[in-house]
């Protein structure tokens, strides 16, 4: 029974976890000058990359698009890059170019992935896409992180940092007191689920500064620690849940601080490993309500 409870919150959680919206609208000013000229933007990159490469997209410098999978790059470069905007052009023999880009943006699920793989920084509220007649296209970025918040976050990791972090002790053993200091520190937000809370839960400023998280905000402050320590990561999520996929000692291994976590009726804090550095086997074989089935082709890692 507390485990259907759990899944329940859990289902909830993605209608408000970083409140991912994309939509296109029409832009009714032509700009002549742009129909001689087809100038993209100039591709600008911030401090804060995820080096770890999709399976079914990557970063590109064709801002010209031909086709879908064109498209698709685009807004995953941009998107890493941390831009706030970009204009490009689509390709004159691509007639299909505008429809594609309605279905992209209302694509959650490939949004969603979009937004694992960048880097937790980078990671966007809201995207938006205006185009006109003659091929322009400009991406709107409103981001989950401002800056003010990112300087605030940082300085609160870098203390938590030093004082958990141990030169003399394993990968491993350093990621797990990490893992405890957020669980031990955090309690799952129902309030925000409820949508009684303004905690900002679902992101690691949560956890971080208010003990609150949902499953998102747990995610997100654990991959800014796994950015500290060099260790690969992006998210992995679907219409259920979010939890990190790290790669170490060559293989790619699951981290599920929310599920370490459970929610107890006696409000009782609890501290487990069944979702610590395990394989995918022993991710299925914990899990018995399927919140952790995800797309293999989109993020499973060899």
């Amino acid at each position: 029974m507390k485990r259907k409870i759990v899944s329940i919150i859990i289902l909830i959680i993605l209608l408000f976890n970083a409140s991912i919206i994309g939509y296109t609208f029409k832009d009714s000013i032509v700009d002549f000058v742009d129909i001689i000229k087809r100038t993209p933007s100039t591709l600008e990159t911030n401090n804060y990359i995820n080096n770890v490469i999709p399976n079914t997209f990557n970063i590109t410098d064709n801002f010209e698009p031909n086709n879908y999978q064109d498209l698709i790059n685009i807004y995953f470069t941009v998107l890493s890059s941390g831009m706030n905007e970009f204009t490009f052009y689509c390709s004159k023999e691509y007639k299909e170019c505008i429809d594609d880009i309605k279905i992209i943006t209302s694509d959650d699920k490939t949004l969603s992935a979009i937004n694992n793989f960048v880097h937790t920084y980078n990671s966007f509220k809201k995207i938006r896409t205006k185009y006109s007649e003659n091929g322009k296209v400009v991406i709107i970025i409103d981001k989950l992180y401002s800056k003010e918040t990112i300087n605030e976050i940082n300085l609160k990791v870098e203390e938590i940092y030093n004082d958990i972090y141990r030169e003399n002790k394993s990968i491993e053993e350093n990621i797990k007191y990490i893992h405890n200091y957020i669980i031990n520190n955090t309690k799952y937000d129902i309030d925000y689920i409820n949508e009684n809370s303004l905690i900002p839960s679902n992101t690691a400023y949560g956890p971080l500064f208010y003990n609150k998280a949902i499953c998102s905000g747990y995610t997100d402050l654990m991959s800014l620690f796994l950015y500290k320590m060099d260790i690969p990561n992006y998210k992995i999520s679907n219409d259920k849940h979010i939890w990190n996929y790290i790669y170490l000692n060559n293989e790619w291994l699951h981290l599920d601080l929310t599920w370490n976590d459970p929610v107890q009726p006696n409000n009782e804090d609890v501290l487990r490993y069944y979702f610590f550095l395990v394989n995918k086997d022993e991710l299925y074989m914990h899990d018995k309500d399927d919140v952790h089935i995800f797309d293999k082709a989109m993020y499973e890692k060899n």
